[in-house]
């Protein structure tokens, strides 16, 4: 300290601006650092939180228009049968566009995530054990092809 004392003006104000230089560089260093960190969690949070959720969006209207088709076959058949064909057909479109969107949704979810796996296996379960046959069982009784 007491060298510091004995120091000319000239030689203070640079070692004074010279620590404040280090502090800003030190400060400069944390602050790239900490963002970096941010865009690493934002990707990940974008991919594991924000993206399945279109596809569960997708996946319920998906199955809403499935529904919808179904009871259109079935309700059109003998009065319009053409349009229950046009709504059978439009149906196998979007049971296609359904495998899709579940085996992208699949894709998202980590591997080391047991509950978010455990939702998308009864979400696969219900819907190929139980939406599907049902719908298949009404398709059948219901024949468009006069």
């Amino acid at each position: 300290m007491n060298k510091y004392r004995n120091l000319k003006i000239k030689s203070k104000l640079i070692v004074g601006f010279a620590r404040i230089f280090l502090v800003a560089i030190v400060v400069g260093a944390a602050g790239i650092f900490g963002m970096r960190s941010i865009q690493t969690m934002d990707s990940q949070m974008y991919e594991h939180n924000t993206l399945p959720l279109g596809y569960l969006a997708e996946l319920n209207d998906n199955i809403s228009s499935q529904r919808i088709a179904a009871t259109n076959v079935a309700m059109y058949a003998d009065s319009d049968p053409a349009f229950a064909r046009e709504q059978r057909q439009y149906l196998t479109e979007k049971e296609g566009i359904f495998e899709t969107t579940l085996a992208a949704y699949k894709e998202t979810i980590p591997a080391d995530d047991t509950e978010e796996l455990a939702i998308f296996k009864e979400l696969d379960t219900t819907y190929h054990q139980k939406l599907a046959p049902a719908k298949q069982a009404l398709l059948d009784a219901v024949d468009v092809n006069n």
